[in-house]
């Protein structure tokens, strides 16, 4: 393997910035992408990973995608992205947030952090404590995400099916945490089946029983028969390897970069 540094992939973005203080037990990076538009906007992730590559790698690939997302929504930003590594409990984690905002705060501005998988609008404001300036501190964006998703999970099946009726349509939420839980709310209220699969404990057994669906093993969230995949988990879920197992109709979800591998656009089409 290549050193790190001098890995091509990372030479597209614009700014890698790795993060580190053991005394806080912090451990991150930001990824800038593209800042033409504007100022990079983009979620902090705090996730568990094989190892501090793979962290650094997804975190660019997301920072790359924001940078397409709010230029094709025509919004004044460009491309961030954020990951801080889940290793462990935090000793402290309002002062993990906090210094990680000290971080941030020597961009300059030219990152502008929000809310994604694994942090909550308390962590951002703790962020913004340290002296970044945040896209949210204290309403959570994840609603007005689940309501784009419903959007487009209507389009997808009026597309198909001729109808935009959910009335019966069997849609999987893979994933119960900010999106899942509104959205599944949401799709049960216009008269959707809802499956749920998620691998936090309970918590998918519980939003399938508040909205009076079925939970669903994690490891067979792609083979279960259904009329809509909704990926609102980790990235890279669609690929290769997953494609030919799946027992879904459609795809609609909020997960960032969905897609894994190059070719996983022309083997969803062949299907």
């Amino acid at each position: 393997m290549e050193p790190l540094m001098t890995t091509p992939r990372f030479w597209d973005a614009e700014q890698v910035v790795l993060c580190s203080d053991p005394a806080v037990g912090l451990r991150a990076v930001f990824v800038i992408d593209d800042t033409r538009r504007g100022p990079g906007l983009g979620g902090i992730r705090f996730r568990s990973y094989p190892d501090d590559l793979a962290g650094i790698d997804e975190c660019r690939r997301l920072a790359a995608g924001m940078t397409l997302k709010n230029a094709i929504a025509e919004l004044p930003f460009g491309g961030a992205k954020a990951v801080i590594f889940d290793r462990g409990p935090l000793p402290d984690r309002r002062a993990a947030m906090r210094r990680f905002g000290e971080f941030v705060a020597r961009a300059g501005g030219s990152y502008l952090p929000g809310v994604d998988m694994g942090t909550t609008v308390d962590d951002l404001a703790m962020v913004g404590e340290g002296g970044a300036v945040v896209s949210c501190s204290a309403i959570d964006p994840s609603e007005w995400t689940a309501r784009g998703v419903c959007a487009a999970i209507r389009a997808v099946v009026e597309h198909v099916d001729g109808s935009a009726d959910l009335d019966g349509v069997r849609v999987l939420i893979q994933g119960a945490g900010h999106v899942g839980r509104p959205l599944a709310a949401s799709l049960a209220d216009d008269g959707a089946a809802i499956l749920v699969a998620a691998g936090a404990g309970r918590r998918a057994h519980r939003l399938a029983e508040r909205v009076g669906g079925a939970a669903v093993d994690p490891g067979e969230a792609l083979s279960t028969p259904c009329d809509v995949l909704v990926p609102c988990a980790a990235a890279g879920l669609i690929g290769p390897a997953t494609i030919p197992e799946l027992g879904c109709r459609m795809i609609a979800g909020a997960a960032n970069d969905t897609l894994a591998g190059a070719r996983a656009d022309l083997l969803l089409a062949e299907r």
